[in-house]
């Protein structure tokens, strides 16, 4: 866990390691402290957003990157804008 959120855990900290994990891939994780932002924050709308973002890329990476019958890598994909994070199937 993040030395900030270990130092003070509050939802800002919180918030902050979330994304960290959200830009590395590690959605599940993102997921986890993000809701922890919003235990402590209810209202914190960083963080609301953070995880609609999560939520969001890993849907959309599963939907991409999996055949449904036989779970094998169905198509390619592509990063076309790393501000938007929007993908391109290939």
């Amino acid at each position: 866990m993040g030395k900030a959120v270990a130092i003070e855990p509050n939802s800002v900290h919180y918030n902050n390691l979330g994304y960290g994990y959200y830009l590395n891939q590690q959605y599940q994780e993102a997921s986890r402290v993000l809701n922890q932002a919003l235990l402590l924050d209810p209202g914190y709308v960083q963080a609301k957003n953070n995880l609609a973002l999560v939520t969001t890329n890993s849907t959309a990476e599963k939907n991409v990157l999996t055949d449904s019958k036989n779970n094998e890598v169905s198509k390619e994909y592509e990063v076309l804008d790393k501000t938007t994070d929007k993908i391109r199937l290939c």
